[in-house]
């Protein structure tokens, strides 16, 4: 079976390689894998789609929960538990490049008022609240309208908007995002919305959804660092909140992990 699509894919004279797809059609392709993409990127760049061929790893419909914070902490609160991502989604001797499909459902930050939350992939068990192992998704909390869902290699330093890929900017700017504004989607602690990435080695695509809806809000391309791959020790997903003034919550569920062991 293919544990990495960039290791087990036995390419010989100009790079070429007979592929069996599942219509029964055999194919050959010569291809040349550019620095910076995947054996994978440049497959569905020629037609082809391995998503198809990935299985279900985990699925978790519980998810976590961030323990509650008095407003204007302005402070990282993890969740207590963590999720042990499976083998093939981090980075190990059998998979140096991992790639993986990750789908789950995120709540938000308060009303029209400043507070954050974050999904950290590849983080510790154990770390602290203001942990940077790892990457980050979620939701961006300002004053309306700038709420932002973005991507990042850190969250901002407790206490501070000013600082770290999470940072809020005065011109009102933010990095890797997926989707800013109230309109169509307007969230809260209460309500989610829907993330799928698509992580091929270091090359991630992020997509935002309101849930039950299959039409994107956002979607930006990111390139992640080689640290951010995950170890057997980085193998880990929590949920981490920080309360502005108003109410803010972190609860993921619906957690699903596709790929290839």
């Amino acid at each position: 079976s293919i544990n990495d699509f960039n290791a087990n894919l036995d390419q010989r004279h100009n790079k070429g390689m007979v592929l069996t797809c599942v219509d029964g059609h055999v194919a050959y392709e010569s291809i040349t894998v550019p620095t910076g993409s995947t054996m994978m990127g440049e497959l569905m760049k020629k037609g082809y789609d391995p998503m198809q061929t990935a299985q279900v790893l985990l699925q978790d419909l519980t998810g976590l929960n961030t323990p509650a914070q008095a407003l204007n902490s302005n402070a990282w609160v993890r969740s207590d538990t963590a999720i042990q991502m499976p083998v093939g989604t981090y980075a190990d001797a059998e998979h140096p490049s991992p790639e993986f499909i990750m789908e789950f459902e995120f709540s938000g930050s308060g009303d029209c008022g400043t507070g954050s939350n974050a999904v950290g992939i590849h983080v510790a068990n154990t770390a602290t609240n203001d942990d940077t192992t790892g990457f980050f998704i979620g939701h961006r909390g300002v004053n309306c309208p700038q709420k932002t869902i973005g991507i990042a290699h850190q969250k901002a330093v407790s206490g501070s908007y000013g600082t770290g890929d999470w940072a809020y900017s005065s011109a009102g700017t933010y990095k890797n995002v997926l989707y800013t504004g109230n309109v169509p989607h307007h969230w809260s602690a209460s309500t989610f919305t829907k993330f799928k990435l698509i992580v091929m080695g270091t090359s991630v695509t992020a997509t935002c959804y309101q849930v039950g809806s299959d039409t994107p809000l956002g979607s930006v391309n990111w390139t992640l660092n080689a640290d951010e791959l995950g170890s057997d020790t980085n193998r880990y997903i929590s949920s981490f909140n920080e309360t502005g003034n108003k109410a803010s919550n972190s609860i993921l569920r619906n957690v699903k992990i596709s790929g290839w062991q």
